[in-house]
């Protein structure tokens, strides 16, 4: 039965950690640099398998996000107790979903209309293993504690929960097509009116991540040398890894009207499962592939021959790799008899394979393509493996990248999928439109720039963060920044605020404690405010003159209610991406268990 998608549905907002990358940023620059991020142990930081030293075929590598046991557990008003049960899948996906909504400039405290929440997790160890000592640590547990300990459950649901999100929270299990499986669900959510907003994902975390493995000649999928080789005439395998990644997704029209900054448009979506027609249960079958991407472009309504890139899931293994290039060179072959137009590639050559959150992160490499214009260099490639044929195919390889040039239309993608037990997915992408920036728009007049935090520690991090950036990115208007600031962030206890006329009076009041920038508040309380958010000082900006601004800017920074909203109610201002919280991470993990209990805290 296939599961399918034809609204135009656009991507507003990434949260992602994966081997050397800490956010999207990081993760950007790595594979547009062509890094393989794939880290080579010693000896002495093995944390198991040392009994496998003398063994020739020992890799010691993998793809780690590394500090996997920090956590701003206060942050999200998690007990301390709570944070060290959970598993560190769930503690970073939450995270990743709240960067998310701050990406996209949602205040997710604010009442929402329904959010629907569609993820899954994967695995190659519970966070509890097989240890004498820790199995005794957690033996005399509340039953309801015990909950919290399978790496299996309650990823979706603790995120609905913490966030305060109504609408459906599921979890999907599709093995390493699970992350894009969460995508086609999100998508028909949206089409159905079930949800206006809704958030995908997928976590893997590969415990513990300094291990190593034995490469096997007989076994599936793993590398001798910790090196992947996708699509190469020496493909053999790929190498564990862990990543981590979570997209808010919104209907086009909505995020247009709401004047979103869009990633990407995902123009269509399949979903089927190869059922019988493949080898065996874990070989991927060629028939429905072929149908399933077919599908994906036949709900796109766009030519086969305008989409220039195709993301694959390319897993290195030669057999696997000719199944899924013949597939979708099969499927271009029904709309066009065009070759080598279509440029191919796969992020698990950079950073390994992620197993449920495989075809995520592939999904945020593409969408940060697109939006950069730029086809990533394919890392580990000298020539293609004969059994590809890609000569006779509509696919051609970059092992430098490119720019990506645009012809007449706007540059398209598919981003394909597959996973053990036989399900198919396929995602069609398309370029947002830019904004046009209007004359005038960086024009030197006041206006208020806000930020909170929980503690002091994150406002001064969040402050240098965003003088930092906004000196990397001066194409951002400073209105749209304004805008962004006040509306699409939480308002925290500990706040500041500037009001500055031009970029270079703002960063120098971001970094340098100058100019008319507030001093931090004490400890304000947000709770028991006034929940009509209007301010004595807020009549007063109809002038926008910089007394006036700084009088509301003082009145919110002393922890009043501002309506930010009418304040901007009669301009056109666009939300833009800029830096997400900066958590204040402490160590939780199953040894720093803290032993008190209190069940009120719980039930």
């Amino acid at each position: 039965m296939s599961a399918s998608t034809s609204i135009d549905v656009a991507i507003v907002g990434i949260g992602a950690r994966a081997p050397e990358s800490r956010n999207v940023d990081e993760f950007w620059s790595n594979i547009v640099q062509g890094r393989e991020c794939i880290t080579f142990f010693e000896e002495d930081q093995l944390e198991t398998n040392r009994d496998l030293l003398d063994n020739p075929n020992f890799v010691m590598a993998a793809g780690i996000i590394g500090d996997i046991d920090q956590f701003d557990a206060e942050f999200f008003g998690i007990t301390r107790r709570e944070a060290d049960l959970m598993h560190p899948q769930h503690r970073l996906f939450l995270e990743c979903a709240w960067e998310a909504f701050e990406d996209a400039g949602i205040d997710v405290s604010q009442r929402m209309r329904r959010v629907s929440v569609y993820g899954g997790q994967s695995g190659t160890s519970e966070y509890l293993p097989d240890d004498p000592w820790r199995a005794a640590l957690v033996s005399d547990l509340p039953e309801c504690e015990r909950v919290y300990l399978p790496f299996s459950n309650h990823l979706t649901g603790r995120v609905s929960h913490i966030l305060g999100l109504t609408g459906e929270s599921l979890e999907v299990r599709a093995a390493c097509a699970t992350g894009l499986a969460a995508l086609a669900l999100g998508c028909r959510s949206l089409i159905t009116g079930d949800a206006d907003l809704s958030l995908i994902g997928a976590a893997h975390l590969f415990l513990p991540e300094k291990a190593g493995y034995l490469f096997k000649k007989d076994a599936f999928r793993f590398s001798p040398d910790g090196h992947g080789r996708s699509f190469d005439h020496h493909s053999h395998g790929l190498v564990h890894t862990s990543g981590v990644g979570a997209l808010l997704l919104k209907r086009l029209e909505d995020a247009r009207q709401d004047r979103d900054h869009i990633y990407a448009i995902i123009k269509g979506a399949a979903l089927n499962n190869d059922g019988s027609a493949r080898p065996n249960y874990i070989a991927p079958g060629l028939e429905l592939q072929t149908e399933c991407v077919a599908e994906a472009q036949v709900l796109a309504d766009v030519p086969a021959d305008t989409i220039t890139y195709v993301e694959a899931h390319g897993i290195a293994v030669p057999m696997a790799d000719a199944i899924e290039v013949e597939a979708m060179r099969r499927a271009f072959a029904a709309q066009t008899k065009k070759r080598n137009f279509c440029s191919l590639g796969t992020v698990k050559a950079n950073i390994g394979h992620s197993g449920a959150a495989a075809g995520v992160m592939g999904l945020i490499k593409t969408a940060l393509s697109l939006k950069h214009g730029v086809i990533p260099p394919q890392v580990n490639f000298e020539k293609p493996h004969p059994s590809l044929r890609l000569d006779d195919s509509p696919f051609l390889i970059h092992p430098e990248g490119k720019a990506w040039e645009q012809d007449c239309s706007m540059r398209r993608a598919g981003v394909h999928s597959f996973g053990m037990g036989g399900t198919n997915a396929h995602v069609v992408l398309e370029e947002a439109e830019r904004v046009p920036r209007a004359s005038g728009e960086d024009a030197c007049r006041p206006r208020i720039f806000p930020l909170s935090a929980r503690t002091p520690a994150a406002l001064a991090a969040m402050r240098h963060r965003l003088g930092k950036h906004l000196r990397s990115h001066p194409e951002q208007c400073m209105d749209d920044v304004a805008y962004t600031l006040a509306l699409g962030r939480k308002a925290q206890p500990h706040r500041w605020a500037v009001v500055a006329s031009c970029r270079e009076e703002l960063v120098e009041a971001l970094v340098g404690n100058v100019g008319s920038a507030l001093p931090v508040s004490g400890e304000v309380s947000l709770f028991g405010l006034p929940t009509n958010p209007i301010t004595p000082a807020f009549a007063a900006t109809e002038s926008r003159n910089r007394e006036t601004l700084e009088n509301l800017a003082r009145a919110w920074v002393n922890g009043e209610s501002v309506a930010w909203s009418q304040l901007y109610r009669d301009e056109m201002r666009y939300k833009v991406s800029l830096p997400t919280y900066p958590f204040q991470r402490q160590r939780h993990w199953l040894e720093t268990l803290d032993k008190s209990y209190d069940a009120n805290c719980w039930m």
